[in-house]
């Protein structure tokens, strides 16, 4: 049995242990952002890339590419210098590297963490349609609906939160209606 206090203090220690997590996937970032800048071998950038979150990924991809060379690319599986990088005069390779901005910087503060991508499932899309009705009235209560137009606002509302949907289920390739899921009407 799960009493509030343990839970809180387990949701407690996830939140330490992820921010640990990613203070550990800068400090060894930058181990390999000097491997890279001493000995040319980038190949470690992708490895750390891959073994981080789905939504990190992207940060340290744009971490790599804000502060070096580096050019990580997840989806491919690749990760290379730059063009431009292998293209310069030895001279001029280390003003591709900007060691102090990056040490001072984490991946995780170089961009927002992507949001995943949200799945709609049958009662999500019905809840959709009946915020705009919802919607539609709050405008029309706002005085932000043109006055020539209130009435119509009105009857579309009226007829959105009138709808009733049926929850179509596939079945051996044909598709068969199931129960109907009918919108709260608010009067």
């Amino acid at each position: 049995m799960s009493s509030n206090k343990i839970i809180d203090r387990k949701i407690a220690s996830f939140v330490t242990n992820r921010d640990k997590l990613k203070q550990m996937g800068h400090e060894i970032a930058m181990m390999i952002f000097d491997h890279a800048f001493e000995h040319g071998d980038c190949t470690r950038a992708i490895k750390l890339a891959a073994a981080l979150p789905n939504s990190w990924q992207p940060q340290m991809e744009a971490w790599f590419k804000s502060f070096s060379p580096i050019r990580v690319v997840i989806k491919n599986g690749k990760c290379e210098f730059s063009p431009e990088y292998k293209r310069a005069e030895k001279a001029n390779k280390a003003d591709f590297w900007n060691r102090e901005a990056a040490k001072e910087t984490p991946f995780f503060d170089v961009m927002d963490e992507p949001k995943a991508d949200k799945t709609y499932d049958f009662a999500a899309l019905v809840k959709m349609v009946e915020r705009i009705a919802s919607q539609i009235e709050k405008k029309v209560e706002e005085g932000k609906v043109a006055p020539e137009d209130v009435e119509s606002a009105k009857a579309i509302a009226r007829t959105v939160s009138g709808l009733s949907f049926q929850r179509v289920a596939a079945n051996d390739g044909e598709a068969s209606p199931v129960p109907a899921m009918k919108p709260a009407v608010n009067d």
